[in-house]
């Protein structure tokens, strides 16, 4: 029972975290803009390293990179094993291209900050999907605090034709 609930409190985290990657950015001065582009860029590597390590299946040293957080909604071995099950789904990543960062003193129902939201879209055989790298600040360092991968969402139906309202979609 308790791996259940672990597991649904990271779904949860994860599927927030998501839906909070679209919501617009909070306004910064003029001053914490060097700041938040300089957090921005260290965490961004910070999250390209680490998604590297975990890209090479090296799931335990992902994880104990990982910030506490993350580490405290999910067990080290159901880590590992979601991992090695998304691997086996998706294949090996082709290609990761960067797509936005956004910094972020607070998120709304998550403790501590601040924090980086990057998005990333990735190639796997044969698709494309969002990832969504969490990083926060722990001890002066940046770490990932939460990962998440979503599918792509298919392009819209052209505009008239068969692909009207109602029109037999998925």
């Amino acid at each position: 029972m308790h791996m259940k609930r672990i597991v649904r409190s990271t779904f949860a985290f994860a599927m927030s975290l998501l839906l909070f990657v679209g919501a617009p950015v909070m306004a910064q001065d003029s001053g914490a803009a060097t700041d938040t582009a300089a957090a921005k860029e260290s965490a961004r590597a910070v999250a390209q390293e680490w998604l590297k390590t975990n890209d090479e299946g090296q799931f335990d040293a992902s994880y104990q990179a990982a910030a506490s957080m993350m580490q405290d909604q999910v067990e080290q071995k159901v880590w590992a094993q979601k991992n090695k099950q998304k691997q086996s789904q998706l294949g090996d990543v082709k290609s990761r291209e960067f797509a936005e960062a956004q910094y972020r003193e607070s998120l709304p129902q998550v403790e501590g900050g601040p924090f980086v939201v990057i998005r990333y879209e990735a190639e796997y055989n044969p698709a494309t999907f969002n990832e969504v790298v969490l990083t926060t600040q722990e001890d002066g360092e940046w770490k990932v605090a939460s990962y998440a991968v979503q599918p792509m969402r298919p392009a819209a139906p052209p505009q008239g034709g068969n692909g009207g309202p109602g029109g037999g979609g998925k």
